[in-house]
């Protein structure tokens, strides 16, 4: 593929943010074919990540509208056009990436949803779970996702992961 995933379009994806996604997706490469859905796709920058980790993975783009531009045929990925709270899909999934519509009701609704189709040693993971106060300043939304997460986390025994800028990650129990 000649789109890279460090540079592909997505100025909110930070570089730390693309390596620690890689890495993860990474961990399944001994899955015959992993399942990762991508929430909230926009230009695809955290799906050209996924495909870097994870070539043989099955990767499932899921929003409300198409990604914005051109996608790169080598990032062959499907795209499931819907509402990710209430989007039926049926296949166990290895990794989720949570990064939609950041209100917190989406939020919640993103991981009652999502959450249990995660396999065991599965992961999800979530986008602007620690914005800048800038960012905060200027989508107040924001906060919903740290709520919604620290709401779910609280009765849940997933293990959490270190924040890597704005990403935070939870494995379920194997």
């Amino acid at each position: 593929m000649s789109v890279s995933w460090k540079t592909a379009v997505g100025a909110e994806l930070l570089e730390a943010e693309r390596i620690r996604l890689v890495n993860i997706v990474s961990s399944f490469r001994g899955h015959q074919r992993p399942v990762f859905v991508n929430i909230g796709v926009y230009r695809c920058a955290s799906m050209y990540c996924l495909r870097a980790g994870a070539p043989r993975a099955r990767i499932v783009g899921v929003d409300i509208k198409k990604p914005v531009g051109k996608v790169h045929p080598g990032l062959k990925a499907e795209f499931i056009i819907a509402d990710s709270r209430t989007c039926y899909f049926d296949d166990p999934v290895h990794f989720v990436f949570v990064d939609g519509d950041h209100h917190y009701q989406s939020v919640k609704a993103d991981i009652v949803n999502w959450a249990p189709k995660i396999v065991p040693g599965g992961v999800i993971a979530f986008h602007d779970y620690a914005p800048t106060a800038k960012n905060l300043k200027r989508r107040p939304h924001l906060a919903g996702v740290k709520r919604a997460v620290d709401e779910w986390a609280a009765v849940t025994n997933w293990r959490r992961s270190k924040i890597v800028e704005s990403l935070i990650c939870f494995q379920r129990p194997k």
